[in-house]
């Protein structure tokens, strides 16, 4: 089954470029799509960043919580967990119940901050070019 969609994929690519005579590259891809579905753009990049900025704190705080037994709140070693912090502290700064204690976990978490902003401005984007009133309206 991966197969044969793999191989639909791979026809797909290849009659969309020679339908538009260029060469198909990732760049061309995002913008094609984000022209055409902005929200669904949004949407899949905030759960791709959800899915592996949360996986990644896991992994990096997930050391502290085996050899200290006595971390509380900050026990990184559940996924929901690593999930529930970051989809507080993408779109703000977070409540501070949950935050990451080891220099890698800071590291990342600094960084779903930055992931949060482009996030946004994709979503403003996105609502500017859904809401856009043509002359003819």
């Amino acid at each position: 089954m991966l197969s044969i969609s793999l191989n639909l994929f791979v026809w797909i690519f290849s009659y969309l470029s020679n339908l538009y005579a260029t060469k198909m590259k990732l760049l061309l891809i995002a913008k094609i799509n984000m022209r055409s579905n902005p929200m669904k753009v949004f949407w899949f990049c905030y759960a791709l960043t959800l899915f592996l900025l949360s996986y990644s704190i896991r992994i990096c705080e997930r050391p502290l919580s085996r050899l200290d037994s006595d971390v509380g709140a900050f026990n990184f070693s559940y996924y929901p967990t690593a999930l529930w912090m970051l989809i507080i502290s993408i779109p703000s700064v977070g409540y501070g119940d949950k935050y990451p204690v080891t220099p890698h976990g800071r590291v990342l978490a600094a960084i779903s901050f930055i992931c949060g902003t482009f996030l946004f401005s994709i979503l403003c984007n996105s609502l500017a070019t859904v809401l856009n009133i043509s002359p003819l309206e």
